[in-house]
């Protein structure tokens, strides 16, 4: 004997609820991936700061693990470093080195 309409897709809501998860288990994982990543490079910019570092080699702070792509926010300039951010920290970045680093004044 079945139960419920005709053309129901699944036996029971247990079964509805475990598909729809499985599929948007990729999803949890990449955003987890990207705010973890996010949060190594605000890591990162904190502790220049705290040793008052204002300016750094890409070389150097991707050695200490920063990852330049994953940012807050950037605004591309042309001809003339970008604008970034990380959270509250904003900084210059041209592709050899990361200037201005500084925290934004909190309103």
């Amino acid at each position: 004997i079945k139960y419920g309409r005709p053309d129901k897709k699944y036996c029971c809501p247990k079964c509805k609820d475990t598909y729809h998860n499985r599929i948007s288990m990729d999803k949890r994982k990449y955003i987890r991936k990207v705010n973890e990543a996010i949060m190594k490079n605000y890591r990162i910019l904190s502790s220049l700061l705290e040793e008052n570092v204002k300016s750094i080699d890409m070389i150097d702070i991707v050695n200490l693990g920063y990852i330049p792509s994953i940012l807050t926010s950037c605004t591309r300039r042309r001809g003339r470093m970008d604008d970034c951010a990380c959270f509250d920290i904003k900084f210059k970045m041209s592709p050899t080195r990361i200037h201005c680093i500084e925290k934004i004044e909190k309103l």
